[in-house]
């Protein structure tokens, strides 16, 4: 009887298993973005356009060993343009967003500006991903942004982590 009864659990099971693995989501499109070097993508957001944008780092373009990575795309994520933003060592973009005036804001770590081994590293935009001003926030130790929000009264909160271990908000307006 126990026998049985488990049997017919280990069939439920796998016919339930079967039946929502034959349901998987279809994909509409799929894109390969950066170049030849190490590319790394890190956050993704929709646009009010329904575009994209999408936060990392490369190694294949821009200034230095590695850089922030901005890409927008369109709808169907083909590319619209890209832009690179860091000095000659180590920038790393982790999270962008698009701000109410059309812009876009990306945080992450420089190393190649601020005050110590990595600073937290605030870009602000315009539409065209050209750079509007640019803060670093942090001290001698090692600071990196992770996170980037809009607030409602046209400020930028990042969220960061200090050594030894701290979350930290920064608040900045333009």
């Amino acid at each position: 009887m126990k026998r049985e009864n488990l049997l017919t659990i280990v069939l439920g099971l796998l016919l339930v298993s079967t039946a929502v693995a034959v349901e998987p989501g279809d994909t509409l499109w799929t894109r390969t973005y950066g170049g030849s070097d190490l590319d790394y993508g890190y956050s993704v957001q929709q646009t009010a356009d329904s575009g994209y944008i999408i936060a990392g780092t490369t190694k294949s373009f821009g200034a230095g060993n590695y850089d922030f990575y901005l890409l927008k795309t369109d709808p169907l994520g083909d590319t619209v343009w890209t832009r690179t933003y860091g000095g000659s060592d180590l920038d790393y973009g982790y999270s962008a967003v698009q701000t109410t005036d059309g812009g876009y804001a990306v945080v992450g770590r420089t190393k190649s500006f601020g005050a110590g081994n990595y600073d937290v590293y605030l870009v602000k935009t315009d539409a065209n991903g050209d750079t509007t001003w640019t803060r670093t926030y942090g001290g001698g130790d090692r600071d990196e942004g992770q996170s980037v929000q809009q607030t409602p009264t046209a400020g930028i909160l990042s969220l960061a982590t200090t050594t030894p271990g701290a979350q930290v908000l920064w608040m900045s307006t333009w």
